[in-house]
């Protein structure tokens, strides 16, 4: 029974929050390192790069049956050996490449000054960029990148002496600084606008390119307004993590979509398909916009059987 805990849970955790725990396992291992008396380093220093390794190892098994179940699709599919071989990866690393792809090219486009080609049908725009932080928080990414470089090369001089070293810490900060800019120039482009759209039978979902999908209207049981942290609200609830998604730019969510408990909507979120789950939230300029088109279209749309 404890296994099938630790299996579940394993699952149910994305392979961004288990990276960021292997992360924090090397950060912990060097502090320990450094504070340990001699003769314990050499064994915190290798207990420190095989944790993260373990995790990510126990995360790959725990997914075992559905990475078997792909192969046998792709089989069945007679897709061509690299497909069999995508398809024992966790899908979320497909999917990273492909919206790290994008977002280059998203980069690129928007440095030519292309336009964003509009694939949204017409219909009541929910925006989110009005009254939201992204716009924000993306002046502030600039700041920070901007001061990156000197603060390294003021700051670095001063902890190591070693010019090979030195040099390969300048240049992999300015690998860095050159992605986390590329990332959110293409992030910006793909956004555009920055909105959801509204039609007569479904919410079409629209993140740039992390996040796209349709909705149907038939699927929304109610919804509802937040004004608390997400921890909070799933705690007075009774709502398991596990039934939550947030889909927004950077805010907090401020409004929550209810689902049918039988609903079955599958969007992609970060050039991954997933499951909606039956809690989804979202940040809009004017929650009350949605709510009120949810409700007025409600007589008019019935889930399927």
């Amino acid at each position: 029974m404890r296994q099938m805990h630790v299996v579940s849970l394993l699952r149910a955790m994305t392979w961004r929050e288990l990276a960021g725990l292997a992360i924090g396992a090397l950060l912990l291992a060097a502090i320990a390192k450094s504070l340990a008396p001699q003769a314990v380093k050499p064994l915190l220093h290798h207990a420190g790069l095989a944790l993260p390794l373990l995790l990510l190892m126990a995360k790959d098994i725990a997914h075992a049956p559905q990475a078997w179940q792909r192969l046998r699709s792709a089989h069945a599919a007679r897709a061509p050996w690299h497909a069999h071989l995508t398809a024992l990866l966790p899908p979320e690393l497909p999917g990273l490449f492909k919206l790290d792809r994008l977002l280059w090219l998203g980069c690129l486009r928007r440095v030519q000054g292309k336009p964003l080609p509009v694939t949204l049908p017409e219909g009541v725009a929910l925006t989110y960029l009005e009254r939201g932080a992204y716009n924000t928080a993306r002046a502030v990414v600039f700041v920070a990148l901007l001061l990156e470089l000197p603060t390294h090369a003021l700051l670095l001089h001063l902890f190591i002496k070693d010019p090979d070293a030195l040099l390969v810490i300048h240049v992999l900060g300015a690998i860095a600084v050159l992605y986390t800019l590329a990332w959110v120039l293409g992030d910006r482009w793909h956004i555009g606008a920055g909105h959801h759209v509204m039609t007569l039978e479904a919410l079409h979902l629209r993140v740039g390119v992390r996040v796209e999908g349709t909705l149907p209207l038939a699927a929304i049981a109610r919804v509802e307004p937040v004004d608390l942290l997400l921890p909070t609200w799933r705690h007075r609830h009774g709502v398991a993590r596990s039934d939550t998604l947030v889909l927004t730019p950077f805010d907090k969510p401020n409004c929550v979509l209810v689902l049918h408990q039988h609903a079955q909507v599958d969007i992609l979120l970060h050039q991954v398909t997933t499951r909606l789950p039956q809690y989804v939230f979202l940040y809009l300029d004017r929650p009350a916009l949605l709510a009120a088109h949810v409700d007025r279209m409600r007589p008019t749309v019935s889930m399927p059987c």
